[in-house]
């Protein structure tokens, strides 16, 4: 008896009725993809063959649903019957070096094979995708673009209802900026400053000059760590801060990247993607469609499909009630585009990345993206059944 039998045996034993990882496997046809990612690697009969490219996947896609590192992913992969299972029971998994060696392989094609596998993962999602009749849509608002439609008024309208057309937003993936925020150096400023007041407090009162002296320490310390920090752009030693940026979000800063992302608000399936860094403005990345309804927040305008973006107060002109009822309406028919935002920060743990250049972020994602698609996959098959 083999150990893949033994295995098996096992597995059936501990998991009479499966798991998750189990279900999911089941959910697409992975050889499926071996035609798109097979030309990609050549063997030219000389040295060891090539780990199977499905099998390098799937490997990818464990280690994006749990967060792992490619030396953490390569011993669970070895370790975790569940792992062994959806893989498929290998007789050799890949090592750390081979896993990055092929996200790095993915990355140097220029986005085109990432394309591929995106559009091959659509076209097999489409057995859960449940079509939106027009007269099937419930308290539906026609509205006009760019606006309310007024009584009387007679012009193009997009019909807007929950559950129905696409929503887009985006959400910002935090990298390693090599430097500390302004926030952080007024926070050391504020701990030191504090610290010396509590134990001049304690202790003897002290002259003015001398306390003054001890701020100056203070902020000669903070300035201290703005010194040993680490370079980043063209001066960093390593890969990690060469393409994040800055940004501002609610008054508190940000260094990475952003994941933009159009989800379908019928099925909450992500339909397409985009990554940029941080400051790249959300108004200047367009996902939409032509003749395609997307609802999108005040940080939107335009849009090449039948985009209908919360109205955004400008000074000297404030929203009137009925531009407020719009936006709590169109509000609710977006809120579902948060969900895949908060699976991939609290369940995937994808929402800080290390190697942080566009290209490799971009192909971390579509994994990442990838894996939230199955995730809801798999809660639609099961309301299928």
């Amino acid at each position: 008896m083999n150990i893949g039998k033994i295995l098996r045996s096992e597995y059936r034993s501990r998991f009479p009725e499966g798991d998750r990882l189990g279900r999911v496997a089941g959910l697409v046809n992975w050889d499926a993809f071996r035609s798109v990612l097979e030309p990609l690697f050549k063997n030219s009969g000389e040295g060891r063959p090539h780990v199977d490219v499905v099998l390098m996947v799937k490997v990818l896609i464990l280690q994006s649903w749990y967060g792992l590192a490619d030396e953490q992913v390569e011993r669970d992969c070895k370790d975790r019957l569940t792992f062994m299972n959806f893989l498929g029971y290998p007789s050799k998994v890949p090592d750390a070096r081979t896993i990055w060696f092929f996200r790095e392989r993915l990355a140097e094609d220029g986005g085109k094979k990432e394309k591929e596998i995106w559009i091959e993962l659509q076209r097999q999602l489409d057995r859960y995708r449940v079509k939106v009749k027009q007269g099937q849509m419930k308290d539906a608002i026609f509205i006009e673009l760019g606006g309310w439609r007024k009584e009387g008024h007679e012009g193009p309208v997009v019909a807007i209802a929950p559950h129905t057309g696409y929503a887009q937003d985006s959400t910002i993936i935090d990298a390693d900026s090599g430097a500390p925020t302004e926030e952080n150096l007024k926070m050391l400023k504020e701990k030191q400053k504090t610290k010396q007041q509590e134990s001049s407090a304690a202790s003897q009162p002290i002259s003015q000059d001398a306390a003054a002296g001890k701020e100056s320490d203070a902020i000669a310390a903070a300035a201290t760590v703005t010194v040993r920090a680490k370079p980043r752009g063209d001066k960093a030693k390593t890969t990690r801060s060469k393409d994040g940026t800055w940004t501002k979000k609610r008054g508190r800063s940000y260094f990475g990247f952003k994941l933009h992302t159009k989800d379908e608000l019928s099925t909450g399936l992500i339909s397409d993607f985009e990554v940029t860094t941080a400051s790249v403005h959300d108004n200047n990345i367009d996902l939409t469609k032509l003749d395609e309804p997307c609802v999108r927040d005040r940080g939107y305008t335009g849009g090449r499909g039948l985009c209908v973006n919360m109205i955004r107060a400008t000074r000297g002109t404030p929203l009137t009630q009925e531009d407020k009822e719009l936006n709590r309406f169109l509000s609710t028919v977006r809120a579902p585009v948060e969900h895949p935002f908060a699976v991939i920060k609290r369940v995937f743990h994808s929402g800080r990345v290390l190697v942080t250049t566009v290209v490799r972020v971009k192909t971390k994602m579509i994994f990442v993206c990838t894996c939230y698609n199955l995730f809801r996959a798999l809660t639609l098959s099961q309301r299928m059944k």
